[in-house]
């Protein structure tokens, strides 16, 4: 499948951003797939580590104007990952108010982004039948909405950035950074949030029970560990404008 590539923009108030600290062959479809969606006017930027640096560059050779960012820490945990960007540092590099962050577990299926690209935090859902974890934190009123998922989502870089300078070196070792920014945002009425609808409409992760009437959606993240069977997840994709001629 051959994605059209619009050109990037060397600096751009929006950006995209994926922070790949592995050789996963995803990261070859997923990177043209997003940046194809996404169309003109935006920026990326790629981090990756000493490890993989010669493999993005050579996945990602023939577009022009990314910017790559070497960074020195070791990305070998998800603790690494969550320390990363919960600095303030991470996010005053990115440099931008309006960042798609996504992971090379992820794909959009559709165009059409501009409905969402103003949220200050969005992403999907968490699973409130099946995840442990979300479960224990509605019930503990730290994430009541469940939304903010932040393997593929908008955000608000100056928030970001806000947030993770005010209360980073207070999170907790072990607490995922799509979790940490969630529930300081939700307690600030400033930030503009979805509802669980909107989120879901904006990415699949799991099916989830408590939500009704929405049956598409912009992207999916990781569906195929968690998104039900196999067939729900290929029939998504192959009705998707994936495979329209337009790519």
């Amino acid at each position: 499948m051959t994605y059209r590539i619009p050109q990037l923009q060397v600096h751009s108030n929006k950006t995209a951003v994926i922070v790949e600290g592995t050789v996963e062959s995803s990261f070859a479809f997923c990177v043209p797939n997003v940046l194809h969606y996404l169309g003109e006017g935006w920026a990326l930027k790629v981090y990756h580590t000493e490890y993989n640096s010669i493999f993005v560059h050579e996945v990602l050779k023939d577009i022009a104007n990314i910017n790559y960012v070497l960074i020195s820490q070791s990305l070998g945990s998800i603790a690494d990952y969550n320390k990363l960007l919960k600095s303030p540092e991470f996010w005053r590099n990115v440099d931008s108010d309006r960042i798609l962050f996504f992971q090379s577990d992820s794909i959009i299926i559709k165009k059409n982004i501009s409905k969402f690209i103003d949220f200050d935090f969005i992403g999907a859902p968490w699973d409130f039948d099946n995840n442990r974890i979300a479960i224990e934190l509605r019930e503990l009123g730290v994430i009541p909405t469940g939304v903010g998922n932040g393997g593929f989502g908008f955000r608000n870089g100056r928030a970001m950035e806000a947030i993770a300078d005010k209360f980073g070196k207070y999170s907790p070792e072990e607490e995922n950074e799509d979790v940490f920014f969630a529930r300081h945002m939700i307690k600030n009425k400033e930030y503009k949030l979805p509802n669980r609808s909107v989120a879901y409409s904006f990415c699949l992760e799991a099916p989830l029970s408590d939500i009704k009437g929405v049956n598409e959606h912009y992207a999916l993240h990781a569906a195929w560990y968690y998104g039900g069977t196999p067939d729900k997840i290929r029939q998504l994709i192959l009705s998707s404008e994936l495979f329209k001629d337009e790519i």
